[in-house]
């Protein structure tokens, strides 16, 4: 009778070994559970005793096989993740980076250009108060007693005073104002590969004519080693 009690349990104890999920792990250890979902790097997973509970997952890499319910087995092998290449660097500036270095260049045509305004004015100033004053100082050394010739010695002097310091303004006017007109590139795309030491560079920008106002497309390509 002993013998029979005995069986029933061993037969009692396999069936319900049967009827789960064993989970074997690397290590030789075992998890009994109802796997509910593989995927590409975990397995997710409920404890047999407490199918209600909560979820679990679990590390492909750390899992062997698994036995299931059904008596099929399932091994697995180490999931390989992708690694960057050690040495090869690639960085794709967005359109959005494009964009912010176009505001920078139109940020700075724009300074370019009130500074060259700028100096018209305090040039066209320098002008008019060297003017006036050499013509208002000649006119009062004339009417204290000085000769004709005083008159027109200070007028000379202050209208070349107002010639000369029109002119330096206006040089530096020119100067800023060609700067400005010389930002005729807006980069679109650029792209940047590191190898090893050296960086190949590939760009293509938008090129405004400043006379002209034609767009076309330039790419260049840059090696630096």
């Amino acid at each position: 009778m002993k013998k029979v009690l005995l069986l029933m349990l061993l037969v009692a104890s396999s069936l319900t070994a049967s009827a789960q999920d064993v989970i074997v792990k690397k290590d030789g250890s075992t998890i009994l559970s109802k796997v509910i979902e593989i995927g590409t790097t975990e397995i997710k997973y409920k404890k047999w005793n407490n199918q209600n509970g909560p979820m679990y997952t679990i590390d492909k890499n750390d899992v062997q096989t698994i036995n299931y319910e059904n008596g099929e087995k399932e091994t697995f092998s180490d999931v390989v993740t992708s690694q960057p290449q050690q040495g090869f660097n690639y960085n794709d500036y967005t359109s959005q980076m494009a964009e912010s270095m176009a505001a920078n260049n139109r940020l700075q045509k724009e300074r370019l250009l009130a500074s060259a305004k700028s100096w018209r004015v305090v040039g066209n100033v320098w002008y008019w108060v060297s003017f006036l004053g050499g013509i208002g100082g000649g006119i009062a050394l004339y009417a204290s007693g000085y000769k004709e010739s005083t008159y027109w010695i200070c007028a000379g002097s202050g209208v070349a005073s107002g010639l000369i310091g029109l002119g330096i303004c206006s040089a530096v006017a020119n100067n800023k104002e060609k700067a400005a007109n010389s930002i005729a590139s807006v980069p679109l795309i650029k792209q940047d590969f590191n190898i090893g030491n050296s960086r190949l560079s590939a760009v293509i920008d938008l090129m405004n004519d400043p006379n002209t106002r034609d767009k076309a497309l330039g790419i260049g390509l840059s090696l630096n080693f």
